[in-house]
């Protein structure tokens, strides 16, 4: 009877021993299929992270074009309302010269149209008129004043006028600026 045993120990032994063999190289394949799954999933991974990274780059380009377009609009409008301020104000001083520029020409008009009346002075006939030395340098100081005041309404109207022309010629330019701006 001790025959039958060893053999079935025996059988039992190498039963045991051909088991963990054939269960060592399954879980060996196992183990090699599953470090196969993992090291793929860290490469899928690494790939996403790095499709990840270009996204969110693009994004925050995105998100800094997005606020630079903001802050340049922003600059337009506030150039824009300059602009428009500007021309308010050039426009109510084009007004203002305009008025100032008709006041002197009426008087302009009205020296003009006196030179006519009395036709044209002469010193030899203001020497016949007057009847003293002391009325003779009267006229002459008198109508000195009068030709500087109306050498001097003649200039400010030449400059107010050119003055007038600077002017619209601003407003226009700033017109076109901010119809520049407008589209």
């Amino acid at each position: 009877m001790r025959r039958p045993a060893i053999f079935l120990a025996l059988a039992v032994v190498f039963s045991f021993s051909a088991f963990p063999q054939q269960d060592l190289s399954e879980f060996e394949k196992r183990l090699s299929k599953i470090n196969g799954q993992i090291k793929e999933i860290r490469s899928r991974i690494s790939r996403e992270e790095t499709s990840e990274a270009t996204v969110l780059a693009s994004l925050e380009r995105i998100g800094l074009n997005k606020r630079l377009i903001k802050s340049q609009l922003d600059l337009y409008g506030v150039e824009l309302e300059k602009a428009y301020r500007e021309q308010s104000a050039l426009k109510a001083e084009a007004a203002r010269i305009k008025v100032k520029l008709q006041s002197e020409q009426q008087s302009v008009e009205k020296t003009l149209a006196t030179l006519y009346k009395f036709g044209r002075i002469s010193f030899l006939r203001f020497l016949l008129q007057s009847n003293s030395i002391g009325d003779l340098f009267n006229e002459s100081k008198n109508l000195s004043i009068l030709a500087r005041y109306q050498e001097k309404t003649i200039t400010e109207y030449l400059s107010n006028l050119a003055q007038l022309g600077r002017a619209t010629e601003t407003i226009e330019a700033k017109k076109r600026r901010s119809r520049g701006w407008r589209a």
